[in-house]
Protein backbone atom coordinates (compact mmCIF):
# COMPACT_ATOMS: atom_id res chain seq x y z
CA UNK A 1 0.00 0.00 0.00
CA UNK A 2 1.40 3.27 -1.03
CA UNK A 3 1.76 6.32 1.26
CA UNK A 4 -1.08 7.83 2.59
CA UNK A 5 0.01 10.37 5.43
CA UNK A 6 3.28 11.94 6.22
CA UNK A 7 3.47 12.92 9.35
CA UNK A 8 6.23 16.22 9.37
CA UNK A 9 7.53 16.97 12.41
CA UNK A 10 10.15 20.38 12.57
CA UNK A 11 12.58 20.02 15.85
CA UNK A 12 15.46 22.13 17.01
CA UNK A 13 17.25 21.02 20.01
CA UNK A 14 14.81 19.02 21.26
CA UNK A 15 16.15 15.90 21.37
CA UNK A 16 13.20 14.06 24.38
CA UNK A 17 10.94 15.82 23.26
CA UNK A 18 10.96 15.24 19.45
CA UNK A 19 11.04 11.40 20.49
CA UNK A 20 8.01 11.75 22.36
CA UNK A 21 6.54 12.81 19.02
CA UNK A 22 7.46 10.99 17.15
CA UNK A 23 5.90 7.51 19.81
CA UNK A 24 2.64 9.71 19.94
CA UNK A 25 2.06 8.84 15.49
CA UNK A 26 0.21 5.50 16.39
CA UNK A 27 -1.41 3.31 13.64
CA UNK A 28 -3.22 0.10 12.62
CA UNK A 29 -1.91 0.80 8.74
CA UNK A 30 2.09 1.58 9.64
CA UNK A 31 2.38 0.86 6.03
CA UNK A 32 -0.11 3.62 5.27
CA UNK A 33 1.85 6.29 6.89
CA UNK A 34 5.82 8.06 7.09
CA UNK A 35 7.67 10.42 9.62
CA UNK A 36 9.83 12.85 8.90
CA UNK A 37 11.67 14.97 11.41
CA UNK A 38 12.78 17.97 9.64
CA UNK A 39 16.49 19.01 12.25
CA UNK A 40 16.43 22.99 11.29
CA UNK A 41 19.50 23.10 11.72
CA UNK A 42 20.02 22.17 15.94
CA UNK A 43 23.57 22.85 17.33
CA UNK A 44 23.02 19.23 18.38
CA UNK A 45 21.98 16.79 15.73
CA UNK A 46 18.55 15.23 16.04
CA UNK A 47 19.21 11.47 16.13
CA UNK A 48 16.78 8.35 15.92
CA UNK A 49 18.44 4.87 16.33
CA UNK A 50 15.61 3.54 14.41
CA UNK A 51 14.05 3.02 11.27
CA UNK A 52 10.23 2.55 12.33
CA UNK A 53 8.59 3.58 15.78
CA UNK A 54 6.81 1.64 18.31
CA UNK A 55 3.85 1.10 15.85
CA UNK A 56 6.14 0.30 13.00
CA UNK A 57 5.90 3.47 10.89
CA UNK A 58 8.58 4.27 9.11
CA UNK A 59 10.68 7.37 10.00
CA UNK A 60 13.37 9.55 8.38
CA UNK A 61 15.08 12.43 9.88
CA UNK A 62 16.14 15.42 7.44
CA UNK A 63 18.53 17.27 8.90
CA UNK A 64 18.60 21.27 6.87
CA UNK A 65 21.92 22.99 6.83
CA UNK A 66 20.44 26.43 7.57
CA UNK A 67 18.10 27.48 10.75
CA UNK A 68 14.81 29.09 8.93
CA UNK A 69 12.65 28.56 11.56
CA UNK A 70 9.58 25.86 12.06
CA UNK A 71 7.54 27.14 8.56
CA UNK A 72 10.49 26.89 6.25
CA UNK A 73 11.46 23.05 8.11
CA UNK A 74 7.93 21.71 7.71
CA UNK A 75 8.00 23.30 3.85
CA UNK A 76 11.15 21.30 3.61
CA UNK A 77 9.33 17.96 4.99
CA UNK A 78 6.59 18.48 2.63
CA UNK A 79 8.58 18.48 -0.48
CA UNK A 80 10.51 14.81 0.26
CA UNK A 81 6.84 13.35 1.54
CA UNK A 82 5.31 10.47 -0.26
CA UNK A 83 1.91 10.98 1.03
CA UNK A 84 -1.34 12.46 -0.57
CA UNK A 85 -1.97 14.24 3.01
CA UNK A 86 0.62 15.90 5.23
CA UNK A 87 -0.17 15.88 9.11
CA UNK A 88 2.27 18.77 10.89
CA UNK A 89 3.40 17.93 14.43
CA UNK A 90 5.05 20.76 16.36
CA UNK A 91 8.02 19.10 18.52
CA UNK A 92 6.60 19.70 21.93
CA UNK A 93 3.06 18.50 21.03
CA UNK A 94 1.68 14.64 20.85
CA UNK A 95 -1.50 13.17 18.57
CA UNK A 96 -3.94 11.14 20.34
CA UNK A 97 -4.06 7.66 19.52
CA UNK A 98 -6.67 7.82 16.54
CA UNK A 99 -6.02 10.62 14.69
CA UNK A 100 -4.18 9.38 12.18
CA UNK A 101 -5.99 6.24 11.47
CA UNK A 102 -9.52 8.60 10.90
CA UNK A 103 -7.50 10.30 8.06
CA UNK A 104 -6.08 6.98 6.45
CA UNK A 105 -9.70 5.61 6.90
CA UNK A 106 -11.49 8.46 5.05
CA UNK A 107 -8.94 9.00 2.68
CA UNK A 108 -9.18 4.97 1.58
CA UNK A 109 -13.02 5.13 2.07
CA UNK A 110 -13.77 8.00 0.22
CA UNK A 111 -10.71 7.93 -2.27
CA UNK A 112 -12.84 9.87 -5.52
CA UNK A 113 -13.71 12.79 -3.00
CA UNK A 114 -10.31 13.08 -0.90
CA UNK A 115 -8.67 15.95 -3.84
CA UNK A 116 -7.87 19.33 -2.62
CA UNK A 117 -9.16 18.70 0.90
CA UNK A 118 -8.80 20.54 4.69
CA UNK A 119 -9.09 17.58 7.77
CA UNK A 120 -9.56 18.97 11.18
CA UNK A 121 -9.97 17.44 14.22
CA UNK A 122 -10.36 17.85 17.93
CA UNK A 123 -8.19 19.76 20.27
CA UNK A 124 -7.99 18.27 23.59
CA UNK A 125 -8.60 21.54 26.23
CA UNK A 126 -8.67 24.39 23.96
CA UNK A 127 -9.38 28.43 24.74
CA UNK A 128 -12.71 29.24 25.28
CA UNK A 129 -13.20 30.64 21.85
CA UNK A 130 -11.64 28.51 19.52
CA UNK A 131 -13.84 25.78 20.89
CA UNK A 132 -16.61 27.66 20.34
CA UNK A 133 -16.21 28.23 16.65
CA UNK A 134 -14.47 24.81 15.75
CA UNK A 135 -18.39 23.92 17.82
CA UNK A 136 -20.48 26.04 15.35
CA UNK A 137 -18.53 25.08 12.33
CA UNK A 138 -18.90 21.06 12.93
CA UNK A 139 -23.27 21.83 12.72
CA UNK A 140 -22.67 23.69 9.69
CA UNK A 141 -23.76 21.93 6.77
CA UNK A 142 -20.63 20.53 4.62
CA UNK A 143 -21.25 23.27 1.60
CA UNK A 144 -20.97 26.19 4.06
CA UNK A 145 -18.23 25.10 6.41
CA UNK A 146 -15.56 26.20 4.17
CA UNK A 147 -17.05 29.62 3.66
CA UNK A 148 -17.57 30.81 6.87
CA UNK A 149 -13.60 28.84 8.03
CA UNK A 150 -11.83 31.30 5.79
CA UNK A 151 -14.35 34.30 7.12
CA UNK A 152 -13.41 33.95 9.89
CA UNK A 153 -9.58 33.07 9.42
CA UNK A 154 -9.72 37.18 9.06
CA UNK A 155 -9.91 37.28 12.82
CA UNK A 156 -7.27 34.65 13.91
CA UNK A 157 -5.63 31.50 12.93
CA UNK A 158 -9.12 29.09 12.65
CA UNK A 159 -7.26 25.55 13.68
CA UNK A 160 -3.88 24.52 15.92
CA UNK A 161 -1.32 23.22 13.27
CA UNK A 162 -1.43 19.60 15.17
CA UNK A 163 -5.07 19.10 14.38
CA UNK A 164 -5.14 19.74 10.81
CA UNK A 165 -4.40 17.06 7.36
CA UNK A 166 -4.25 19.11 4.17
CA UNK A 167 -3.45 17.56 0.46
CA UNK A 168 0.55 17.80 0.16
CA UNK A 169 -0.13 19.84 -3.03
CA UNK A 170 -2.58 22.62 -1.31
CA UNK A 171 -0.01 23.55 1.43
CA UNK A 172 1.54 27.11 0.87
CA UNK A 173 4.31 28.58 3.25
CA UNK A 174 5.82 31.82 3.51
CA UNK A 175 9.85 32.26 2.89
CA UNK A 176 10.44 34.59 5.85
CA UNK A 177 8.23 34.12 8.92
CA UNK A 178 9.27 33.29 11.66
CA UNK A 179 5.98 33.70 14.08
CA UNK A 180 2.44 33.12 13.10
CA UNK A 181 3.82 31.49 10.39
CA UNK A 182 0.98 28.65 10.63
CA UNK A 183 -1.37 31.22 10.73
CA UNK A 184 -0.07 32.38 7.08
CA UNK A 185 -0.04 28.46 5.90
CA UNK A 186 -3.35 27.51 7.44
CA UNK A 187 -5.49 30.57 6.38
CA UNK A 188 -3.72 30.22 2.73
CA UNK A 189 -3.79 26.20 2.53
CA UNK A 190 -7.69 27.02 2.86
CA UNK A 191 -8.28 29.05 -0.24
CA UNK A 192 -6.32 26.43 -2.31
CA UNK A 193 -8.81 23.21 -0.85
CA UNK A 194 -12.02 22.83 -1.83
CA UNK A 195 -13.29 21.13 0.65
CA UNK A 196 -13.11 21.39 4.73
CA UNK A 197 -13.87 17.48 6.45
CA UNK A 198 -14.41 17.90 10.65
CA UNK A 199 -13.19 14.56 11.43
CA UNK A 200 -15.33 13.46 14.84
CA UNK A 201 -12.54 12.50 16.42
CA UNK A 202 -9.19 13.84 19.19
CA UNK A 203 -6.38 14.95 16.97
CA UNK A 204 -3.98 16.29 19.39
CA UNK A 205 -2.99 17.19 22.96
CA UNK A 206 -0.56 20.91 23.03
CA UNK A 207 2.27 21.05 24.61
CA UNK A 208 2.57 24.71 25.50
CA UNK A 209 -0.52 27.27 25.22
CA UNK A 210 -1.76 28.24 22.19
CA UNK A 211 -0.30 31.81 21.08
CA UNK A 212 2.65 31.93 22.75
CA UNK A 213 6.42 31.38 21.56
CA UNK A 214 7.85 28.35 23.55
CA UNK A 215 5.08 29.01 26.46
CA UNK A 216 6.98 32.43 27.39
CA UNK A 217 4.94 35.26 27.76
CA UNK A 218 7.82 37.64 27.74
CA UNK A 219 7.77 37.07 24.08
CA UNK A 220 4.66 38.16 23.75
CA UNK A 221 5.28 41.03 21.52
CA UNK A 222 6.98 38.75 19.12
CA UNK A 223 4.24 37.12 18.65
CA UNK A 224 2.05 40.02 18.31
CA UNK A 225 4.54 41.71 15.26
CA UNK A 226 4.32 37.93 13.34
CA UNK A 227 0.88 38.11 13.19
CA UNK A 228 0.98 41.35 11.90
CA UNK A 229 3.30 40.42 9.41
CA UNK A 230 1.46 37.06 8.95
CA UNK A 231 -1.79 39.30 7.79
CA UNK A 232 0.34 41.17 5.17
CA UNK A 233 1.32 38.57 3.98
CA UNK A 234 -1.91 36.95 3.23
CA UNK A 235 -2.69 40.27 1.57
CA UNK A 236 -0.34 39.83 -0.71
CA UNK A 237 -1.36 36.18 -1.36
CA UNK A 238 -2.32 36.14 -5.13
CA UNK A 239 -4.92 33.03 -4.18
CA UNK A 240 -6.35 35.28 -1.69
CA UNK A 241 -9.18 37.11 -2.87
CA UNK A 242 -10.35 40.47 -2.75
CA UNK A 243 -13.10 40.42 -0.69
CA UNK A 244 -10.68 38.57 1.82
CA UNK A 245 -7.94 41.08 1.60
CA UNK A 246 -10.58 43.84 2.19
CA UNK A 247 -10.90 42.95 5.58
CA UNK A 248 -7.42 43.11 6.35
CA UNK A 249 -8.42 46.70 8.84
CA UNK A 250 -11.26 44.28 10.66
CA UNK A 251 -8.59 41.85 11.10
CA UNK A 252 -6.33 44.05 12.50
CA UNK A 253 -8.45 46.24 14.54
CA UNK A 254 -9.27 42.67 16.41
CA UNK A 255 -5.94 42.08 16.62
CA UNK A 256 -5.34 45.41 18.63
CA UNK A 257 -8.37 44.97 20.96
CA UNK A 258 -7.61 41.44 21.72
CA UNK A 259 -3.77 42.61 23.28
CA UNK A 260 -5.12 45.43 24.95
CA UNK A 261 -7.82 43.09 27.03
CA UNK A 262 -4.77 40.69 27.32
CA UNK A 263 -2.58 43.48 28.76
CA UNK A 264 -5.29 44.90 31.25
CA UNK A 265 -5.87 41.30 32.83
CA UNK A 266 -2.14 40.44 33.46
Amino acid sequence: MSVVVSVIIPTFNRQELTERAIFSVRTRSPESVEILVVDDAGTVPFRFENPRNQSGVAVRVLRLANNGGPGLARKAGVQVAQGKFVAFLDSDDEFLADWIDAIVDHAISRQSSTSKVMFVGIVKNPPRVAGAIAKVLRILPAPFRIGVARLVSVFFNVYYTPSIAITRESVRFHEKLRHCEDYFMTTVSLFEVKRLVMLDVEACKLGRTPNTLGGESAQRDLMYQGEIAARRAIVQEPKVPIWHKSLYPLGRAYQATRSALKSLLL
